[in-house]
């Protein structure tokens, strides 16, 4: 197997159990450890030997750009970076399966329920749309060379370290910054490294896209009141809509590293769920209760045993 991204908060996790069912497994990837050090942003790898098998999970995480030029960054790692990994493919010979840890924010929404697989790819940040032309991509390459694609579209990924708004969460809460936003009674759809690992297993040799989402969907305060416990701290306060609002528009005026924003303050507050039951029914997947897993610091050891 070839895993891109190993370093990353995502493959990290998962490389473990991917040298348990794979044996060998390569890593590609910037760090220094990786077995082929490469940046896909600007770089063809220079690949060695043919993989049955590539798991594709570098990728630059959801932040929202100052300017075209962060926004340039998407393009260049998730689009051409997808585009430049294939090239390299080719050169070695397509692999019979590839599987791409894609977003749900290819839907562009920012609130729903029960969102399914169907829904059209409406999503016009410059994160989104770099997974959707990626995504689009990598349909049309594996079609012509007969690769059996799976694309997992992951919402809130809970685990230790975790990157983008739920990063900036367990931060602030670390820190004793944060307050309860507005009444928490929001649901929101999450899923922990553990069961994408265990989807993977399941969809690899079947592909297909899929909603990497277990079926918890927990509140608001019930994914801030389980951060909290697992970092040993307490969330003090609460702060009402309004106060926040005001708050939202002065960390607009601060700029995009700001706490809290209207952006960030709006996603926190609206519910968005996403389906599973493509994957539960098509592929008997039973994802776990994602907040009842968050921070085991083993928590892919119990998959497949």
């Amino acid at each position: 197997m070839l895993l891109t991204g190993a370093g990353g908060f995502l493959g990290r996790a998962l490389l473990p159990r991917m040298q348990e069912l794979y044996g060998r497994v390569d890593t590609l990837g910037r760090r220094p450890e990786s077995d082929i050090r490469v940046d896909l942003s600007h770089e063809v790898p220079a690949l060695q030997r043919h993989y049955d098998t590539v798991l594709h999970c570098a990728g630059a995480a959801h932040f929202i750009p100052a300017d075209d030029a962060e926004g340039e960054i998407f393009h260049q790692v998730n689009d051409g970076g997808t585009r430049r990994l294939c090239q390299a493919l080719d050169a070695v010979g397509a692999p019979e399966r590839f599987i791409f840890i894609s977003s749900v924010a290819v839907y562009g929404c920012d609130e729903g329920s029960d969102i399914d697989e169907q829904h059209p790819l409406e999503g016009s940040t410059p994160y989104a749309i770099s997974k959707i032309n990626a995504e689009r991509f990598l349909t049309e390459w594996c079609a012509a060379r007969g690769v059996t694609l799976t694309i997992l579209r992951c919402p809130l990924i809970v685990a230790h370290d975790a990157p983008g708004n739920l990063g900036s969460m367990q931060r602030a809460i670390a820190k004793g910054r944060y307050v309860y936003v507005g009444s928490g009674s929001n649901h929101k759809s999450i899923v922990t490294p553990a069961d994408v690992c265990k989807l993977i297993e399941l969809a690899s040799h079947v592909g297909g896209i899929y909603n990497a989402a277990d079926s918890s969907n927990p509140t608001l305060h019930e994914l801030e009141d389980a951060i909290a416990s697992e970092l040993g701290c307490r969330i003090h306060a609460k702060m009402p809509m309004p106060l926040l609002r005001t708050a939202a528009f002065i960390g607009d005026l601060l700029g995009k590293h700001s706490p809290l924003t209207t952006w960030r303050l709006r996603k926190l507050s609206s519910t968005l769920t996403y389906s599973n039951s493509k994957a539960c029914r098509e592929l008997c997947w039973e994802p776990s209760d994602s907040l009842s897993n968050y921070g085991k610091k083993n928590e892919l050891g119990h998959i497949g045993k």
